[in-house]
């Protein structure tokens, strides 16, 4: 051996980490904060079917990109009510 280090090549990405098809994930805490409303308004808007969410066993989840389609869906345009 002559005591240089062999370069380790990174590991390969593993598929289905957020960015890679999968969806980012947030408890409803998460999303309730990134939204800027009360847990329990969001847990209305979830049990409502307004949001949509995924059940991970006992818990459920909701997609970034939900908390984004829902938004859009609820915006109100300039002159709209």
């Amino acid at each position: 051996m002559t005591g240089r280090k062999r370069a380790v090549p990174p590991p390969a990405p593993v598929q289905g980490t957020p960015g890679e098809g999968v969806p980012h994930l947030l408890t409803l805490t998460a999303a309730a904060r990134q939204l800027g409303i009360a847990r329990g308004t969001l847990y209305k808007l979830v049990d409502t079917g307004s949001i949509a969410y995924v059940r991970l066993g006992a818990d459920r989840r909701v997609a970034a990109s939900e908390l984004a389609a829902w938004i859009a869906r609820s915006s109100v345009k300039a002159g709209e009510r």
